[in-house]
């Protein structure tokens, strides 16, 4: 851990560049990624310094000048909304701005109201405070679906959780899964547009509709075996379940998922992973299986300029065997190439 990553309180410090000159300070801030709502509470709590003087809204507004430098310290949450857990957390990346965690499968990203002991939130708040102490605090940039695996981004203070949602939104965090799917998937390579909304009947399953919201996702196949497909893809929004559903709604749902791969909608591909495990090699197993998706790459923009970081998780040795289970051993999928 570095020297910034050590400070006792999260902050950021900028340099005024020459493009930069003439800017008073909030249109700078708001330059940097700052949301006009976070320069306000930050300078009414007196977190925001010119040449170590401190800034505040107001009265005529204070001009920069190159070389100037405006530094940034962010206050404790006003509120902590989860609590920490000291259970082991696997940390992939880590700056000053972020973290990486990469999450166990049947883990919760964050508590529930009716769960509200162990989840990857609390085990990452738990690790900041043994780590960098107590100004610092997890703030979850996207999510995945409890019973899958792999790479979570966590910012570190509120700057960041602004700035990497902004390009979250923009597309400039690139997030590839691996999944593994029932039958044989027709096309090489594609693109799924289709809506997805909450079903009616139910709180938790979602379904594609002409009428739900706008989503997007690519995806090519990395291997199949005429029982099973090995596909990567790659969200371009990120709806609830949609990897999921989006796949079940062809017919060829993610192994594993219950949720989207049982009954009658799966069709002929429809999920029954007892039969499909250990057929034809021998083998069988009584343990219960997590779904077949794990979030293997994530690509996002550094947020002090320099360029992006590229993050991978080999897809977990569980999954693998499950392929050889169903495919046979042989030739396997390479990994983080996309």
């Amino acid at each position: 851990m570095n020297r910034d990553m050590r400070a006792l309180v999260p902050g950021v410090s900028f340099r005024v560049t020459a493009w930069e000159t003439g800017k008073d300070v909030r249109a700078f801030l708001r330059g940097r990624g700052f949301s006009r709502r976070l320069v306000r509470q930050l300078a009414e709590m007196g977190g925001v310094r010119v040449d170590g003087r401190p800034w505040t809204p107001g009265g005529r507004p204070l001009v920069l000048a190159s070389g100037q430098r405006v530094e940034v310290v962010f206050p404790l949450p006003p509120e902590r909304r989860v609590e920490p857990v000291s259970r082991p957390v696997t940390v992939a990346y880590e700056d000053a701005d972020v973290l990486v965690v990469d999450k166990l499968p049947g883990l919760l990203v964050h508590p529930l109201p009716w769960e509200r002991g162990d989840s990857l939130l609390s085990r990452v708040y738990a690790y900041l405070l043994s780590t960098r102490g107590p100004a610092w605090y997890p703030h979850l940039v996207h999510r995945l679906d409890r019973p899958t695996s792999g790479l979570v981004l966590v910012a570190l203070h509120p700057w960041a959780k602004y700035a990497l949602s902004r390009a979250l939104v923009a597309g400039r965090v690139r997030r590839v899964y691996a999944a593994l799917l029932a039958g044989d998937l027709p096309a090489d390579a594609g693109t799924i547009e289709e809506g997805i909304c909450r079903r009616e009947d139910s709180l938790l399953v979602r379904e594609v509709h002409p009428q739900g919201r706008p989503t997007k996702m690519s995806f090519r196949v990395v291997w199949r075996c005429g029982r099973a497909t090995w596909v990567r893809a790659i969200l371009g929004s990120g709806r609830t379940h949609q990897i999921r559903v989006h796949f079940s709604s062809l017919g060829h749902p993610v192994l594993g998922d219950s949720l989207y791969g049982g009954g009658d909608k799966g069709g002929e591909n429809r999920l029954v992973l007892e039969d499909l495990r250990g057929e034809g090699s021998g083998t069988r197993t009584s343990e219960s299986f997590r779904i077949a998706l794990h979030a293997e790459i994530l690509r996002f923009p550094d947020l002090r300029g320099r360029g992006e970081h590229a993050v991978v998780s080999p897809v977990p040795g569980d999954l693998r065997t499950l392929w050889e289970e169903i495919c046979g051993t042989g030739s396997m999928p390479g990994e983080g190439s996309t």
